[in-house]
């Protein structure tokens, strides 16, 4: 950086931008926040952050959420983020403000992070402006606001500072770059979206071999390299404990199925969002048609950004153009998928990728480095206007052909459309992979002419596009001062872009106090389930038996899709509750709400459900096997009132006979939070103390003052719920979740984040007191 006061405009200008971009929708109506109703903020985070940091607020940070899937893991389900420092903002705004604060703060600090990286590499200052605003403003990430990813959005902008660090420590091999680094890898992880972490950090490594090969004292850089995610994983080991344990039995715990995995990969057309990202429909979040979604296959930066990224590999003096080009290109291949055999070697032979699905999310890295050639491009724009000779004539021929194309769909979308459309149409509905396009659709005529007219307009605004960058560049040749009208041209550009992306709902919808409403006054210790919006319970304080979360544990999708009769592997987010099956009775289901036809809801039930605990005199122990165990519960003797299907023998206190047959007796919750349950038993006998609750390694039960048994063990019981062997006598026990270590595991990330923390500032105070370079007594090694 060259000086304080050139600083300010790379945090003034992103800010500004966020602001007029995003502030005007918001004034539409109070409550309203950033996203899609039917975006994942809507459906799932607006129920986390006010659940997660409600409790928060109370004082309790929670291990366990009731809310969704009968129960399951909260601190360790990483999407909660809930150590992610700057979701204190849940603590103290209204939710809505939070969600748009946080949406606003991470936009602008993805434009500030890029200007500082872009800007290290010593490029000019608008340059870097308009880097940081195509890199917060891309499709690869903007998108994302529509979608309502949280998660995402709050990670994305710490991906330029790990590669700024990377730069600096191979420079020079400088510590304080390396903790820098490290603070930032460690704030995506808490960010809460492993896979993006993942992505960036493939592209990080990559990148820093690509650098240790041009530079000298390769082994200190290397070591230094190598410290970012060490440290990175010592200062977040509370979370990532919590996290391992909880996806240990979740429905991401292993590799999923390949078509699973290969979901979301980049289609060939979509390509062509380079230049015209609604080409296939999308503009304001509606009428895509293509394969999957589009802001899951959107690769746009501006015509403008992709042409300066273009014009950056004839810089001669950027020794590693090519390089960044060809980590970018990789990316891109990356983001293909399945579209090429490199996929299907990469998912049999390197693991995460058979972890993953959506490929398509390798167009994030790829959007940087592109957007990193490009601010050279824009440099070589304004520092030597004049030799770009041929520049207009290949703009206008760009433009020329753009538009005969956009020419000829209009002309053919006036009468029918011709084959090769119908063909193409009809290819996108048969791959299955367009959310909006099936046969019959793809079929009619109205759609076909429809859709050709819209992908020609789109084309036709990218014509308009590049004849306006041709007549700059002529006029720039003769006069340089013109040269920053092209820059100002690609702000343009992407701010219309995201303007057409940009939508907002209201916060109440998804919080959705009609069915807090619904069912005030039934109270009891049940379960609903609320089918168009099962995450809105962790909103209005209700229990739900199904839910809308990649986290779901295994077993409990297993024994869901068992009782629809779907295949046992089918993924949770594809498993319909359509039916009442008997099963649902032991997961305590009282309610089914769902949309009314005459709008308002239907609610259905109350439906006969097992209590939260109860005494079964008997047992039957199934073959280790799902199907085997999951077929016992189908026979047609069995009640769960009666038998508990075990995995293993129980085992009762001495003097107890070694079966339960006879046993009886009387059990009830009598308090109960997130994270801990007491109960008490009187057993006549030998008993087994069914509980309702899923089944979890973390879940312990100890025994309190005035039982008569000094130990209790959990047992898995009829596949997904707790069972704890009862001698005769009075019980009372507390259950509580406390995965094992985690108290070792946040003394890991104390001690680590406080070392990191004093090493900078000491490092910072000594660069304070260095001597200015080419002043005697200067050091020759950083802070």
């Amino acid at each position: 950086m060259n000086g304080p006061g050139r600083r300010w405009p790379l945090v003034v200008v992103p800010v500004a931008y966020v602001l007029l971009l995003c502030v005007p929708p918001l004034l539409r109506g109070d409550g309203r926040v950033l996203g899609s109703e039917s975006g994942d903020l809507f459906l799932q985070f607006v129920g986390q952050r006010e659940f997660g940091f409600g409790e928060i607020a109370r004082g309790h940070l929670p291990l366990w959420n009731p809310r969704i899937f009968s129960g399951m893991p909260a601190l360790g389900n990483i999407q909660f983020a809930l150590c992610y420092p700057p979701n204190l903002l849940f603590l103290f705004l209204p939710l809505a403000w939070a969600f748009n604060a946080s949406i606003m703060l991470h936009l602008s600090l993805a434009g500030i992070c890029m200007g500082w990286w872009v800007r290290s590499r010593g490029a000019p200052l608008l340059p870097a402006l308009v880097a940081g605003i195509l890199y917060l403003g891309c499709g690869a990430q903007f998108s994302r606001v529509l979608a309502g990813h949280q998660t995402m959005i709050c990670l994305l902008p710490w991906a330029p500072l790990l590669f700024w660090a990377v730069d600096a420590v191979a420079a020079d091999a400088r510590p304080g770059p390396a903790l820098a680094g490290a603070a930032a890898t460690a704030m995506m992880l808490l960010a809460g979206y492993p896979q993006f972490v993942f992505h960036i950090g493939a592209a990080a490594g990559l990148y820093a071999v690509l650098r240790l090969t041009e530079v000298a004292a390769k082994g200190r850089k290397a070591l230094l390299l190598a410290l970012i995610p060490l440290l990175a994983a010592g200062m977040t080991a509370f979370q990532l404990a919590a996290t391992a344990q909880a996806s240990a039995g979740s429905l991401r715990s292993g590799k999923v199925p390949f078509e699973y995995a290969a979901m979301f990969s980049l289609p060939l057309e979509n390509l062509l969002t380079l230049v015209s990202p609604f080409v296939w429909g999308g503009a304001g979040g509606e009428g895509y048609w293509g394969r999957w979604y589009l802001w899951e296959t959107q690769l746009f930066f501006g015509c403008t950004g992709l042409v300066a990224a273009l014009l950056a590999l004839g810089r001669k003096a950027d020794h590693d153009r090519w390089p960044i080009l060809g980590v970018a290109l990789l990316m891109v291949l990356l983001a293909l998928g399945d579209t090429t055999p490199l996929f299907r070697v990469l998912y049999d032979h390197v693991p995460p990728f058979g972890h993953f699905r959506g490929a398509s999310k390798w167009a994030l890295p790829a959007s940087l480095f592109l957007v990193l050639l490009a601010a050279r491009g824009f440099q070589s724009l304004l520092e030597e206007p004049e030799r770009r000779q041929a520049l207009p004539w290949v703009l206008a021929a760009a433009a020329v052909a753009t538009g005969a194309l956009a020419g000829l769909g209009w002309n053919a979308s006036e009468t029918a459309a011709p084959a090769w459309w119908r063909a193409f149409v009809a290819a996108v509905a048969g791959s299955r992979q367009s959310y909006e396009l099936g046969p019959d659709l793809a079929a009619s005529g109205e759609f076909l002419r429809s859709t050709l007219g819209a992908a020609s307009r789109a084309l036709a605004v990218a014509a308009v596009t590049f004849a306006a960058m041709a007549v700059l560049a002529a006029v720039a040749r003769r006069r340089r001062g013109f040269a920053p009208a092209l820059l100002v041209l690609a702000v343009v550009e992407v701010f219309c872009f995201d303007r057409a992306y940009l939508a907002t709902f209201p916060i109440e919808g998804a919080r959705r106090p009609d069915v807090a409403g619904a069912l005030r006054g039934d109270s009891g210790d049940y379960r609903v389930h609320v089918a168009d919006h099962p995450d809105s319970a962790m909103s209005t304080g209700a229990r739900d038996i199904w839910g809308y979360d990649p986290f779901v544990p295994r077993r409990y999708a297993e024994f869901v899709a068992f009782s629809q009769d779907a295949p046992l592997d089918t993924p949770a987010v594809d498993i319909p509750l359509q039916r009442l099956d008997p099963l649902l009775a032991l997961l305590r289901l009282r309610y089914v709400v769902s949309p009314a036809a005459a709008g308002g809801l239907d609610v259905a039930g109350p439906f006969p459900h097992l209590p939260r605990a109860l005494p079964v005199p008997g047992y039957a122990v199934a073959a280790p096997s799902r199907e085997a165990i999951l077929a016992a519960l189908r026979q047609p003797g069995f009640d769960p009132y009666r038998t508990v299907v075990l995995e293993e023998a129980p085992v009762f206190p001495a003097g107890s006979p070694p079966h339960a047959g006879d046993g009886h007796g009387t059990a009830r919750a009598v308090s109960a939070s997130t994270d801990e349950v007491v109960v008490e038993a009187e057993s006549n006998g030998p008993t087994l103390l069914l509980l309702t609750d899923p089944f979890s390694p973390g879940w312990r039960a100890t025994a309190l003052p005035g039982s008569s048994q000094a130990e209790y063990r959990i047992l898995r019981a009829d596949y997904v719920l707790q069972a704890i062997p009862l001698g005769r006598g009075t019980h009372r026990i507390r259950l509580q979740y406390a995965p094992r270590g985690l108290g070792f595991w946040a003394a890991v990330s104390l001690c680590t984040t406080i070392g990191v923390a004093a090493a900078g500032f000491v490092l910072r105070r000594r660069g304070r007191r260095r001597p200015p370079a080419g002043q005697p007594g200067a050091p020759a090694t950083f802070r």
